[in-house]
């Protein structure tokens, strides 16, 4: 599996339409996620392997930028 930038995950976040009701847990790789979604348990929560530190901030600046969806970096 190849890394994505933040750039990317945020570009796949807007395709998803943006469901106004929804937010997003973004963890910074694999053992993150392994843990986190075994934990979150409403239908309205995403989560996200950002894969790096860095992209997780970086996505986190965008979407404060444009404004697009509730999101929380880990």
């Amino acid at each position: 599996m190849l890394a994505k930038t933040a750039g990317e995950l945020i570009a796949e976040i807007k395709m998803l339409g943006i469901p106004q009701n929804k937010c997003y847990l973004l963890v910074e790789g694999d053992f993150d996620y392994k843990f986190w979604v075994t934990k979150i348990i409403a239908d309205n929560v995403e989560l996200v392997n950002c894969s790096g530190k860095e992209n997780v901030i970086k996505a986190i600046e965008i979407n404060g930028e444009q404004k697009l969806v509730i999101m929380l970096g880990l």
